[in-house]
């Protein structure tokens, strides 16, 4: 009985989830389409630019990361 009331409920709920809205044939917009190659080199250049700032201003970045332990804190 739960598995008849079941396989009718997913039976009448299949149309509405197969449903298209919209307009077929339309061409869809893609907005990183819009950027020009040639900001790609920019773009790499920014973002590299950050990043080595990111890096020389982080706290933890040591110059002496490659130490051990015992060379770091002699006592």
């Amino acid at each position: 009985m739960l598995a008849s009331a079941l396989s009718r409920i997913s039976a009448a709920r299949r149309p509405m989830l197969t449903q298209v809205r919209g307009l077929k044939g339309l061409p869809q917009y893609n907005p990183a389409a819009d950027i020009p190659m040639s900001y790609g080199a920019v773009i790499l250049a920014i973002t590299l630019g950050f990043s080595g700032l990111a890096m020389m201003t982080n706290p933890f970045f040591h110059s002496n990361v490659d130490k051990t332990y015992r060379t770091k804190w002699q006592e």
